[in-house]
């Protein structure tokens, strides 16, 4: 697979790093979702979400580690902003942050990747989805988001055919809640109000295409450009991440 499925493998700055590295470390052989809720337990944890949380503080406060944070940080096409604070080989911590209602409900869609989120600050419904038949469920253009060649590329949607997708669960997640989800998963996030915040730990990718998909009809850009943050529109976002931090 392509080199950009490669996670950055950051040296351990701080000692709030290794704190987050550590907590991880036992799940990190083989599949994390084997442990699942094990490893929802940990993220979901006070233990770990303090680690994270002075991994936060310290990033703020560090030009060297604010100016990594922003390049790869960006606004998501679904109306959020991802703010990546730690990254080695076998996982990324980023902080998910809604600040305004969202206005439409974002496309259902699963990664290249298995993940962990745990609500830091308000309250989110973590939808999952299976295929059905055309006459029992919802009919919706699948759409191949493909791996681009470098992280500045836009991000590239590939219409492939057309599906129907029917409810097969949903978890309402408030304040220290936390779940895990597949990367094969269709899945969706619906923030409940805003301002929303989310840890989200993502572990290694393992296949280099994902899915979205679309109501037919409905505008799909081909190629929409990613939007990175500066070093001071991250500060900033992190800063309002720890005013929200527990309240």
């Amino acid at each position: 697979m392509s080199s950009l499925l490669d996670f950055p493998d950051d040296p351990l700055w701080t000692d709030a790093h290794e704190r987050v590295r550590g907590a991880l470390a036992p799940y990190l052989v083989g599949s994390p979702l084997e442990r699942a809720v094990e490893l929802t337990g940990v993220v979901g944890g006070e233990v770990f979400r303090a680690a994270v949380r002075d991994v936060v503080a310290r990033t703020v406060v560090d030009e060297d580690l604010l100016a990594v944070c922003a390049r790869r940080s960006q606004w998501h096409p679904l109306g959020f902003v991802k703010v990546l604070v730690l990254s080695n080989a076998a996982f990324q911590v980023r902080m998910n942050y809604w600040p305004e209602v969202v206005g439409e409900r974002e496309d259902i869609h699963d990664h290249r990747f298995d993940f962990v989120s745990t609500v830091v600050h308000g309250a989110l419904v973590a939808e999952s989805y299976e295929y059905a038949s055309a006459e029992g469920g919802e009919v919706l253009d699948r759409y191949v988001d493909r791996l681009p060649t470098s992280p500045q590329d836009p991000y590239l949607l590939d219409i492939a055919d057309r599906v129907a997708v029917r409810p097969s669960g949903a978890q309402r997640v408030h304040r220290g809640g936390a779940y895990a989800t597949s990367g094969r998963v269709l899945h969706r996030v619906v923030p409940i109000g805003a301002p929303v915040v989310t840890l989200f730990v993502k572990f290694a990718c393992y296949r280099p295409d994902a899915t979205v998909l679309i109501t037919p009809g409905a505008p799909a850009p081909a190629r929409q450009a990613r939007r990175y943050t500066s070093p001071g529109q991250a500060r900033d976002l992190l800063r309002r991440v720890l005013g929200l931090w527990g309240g």
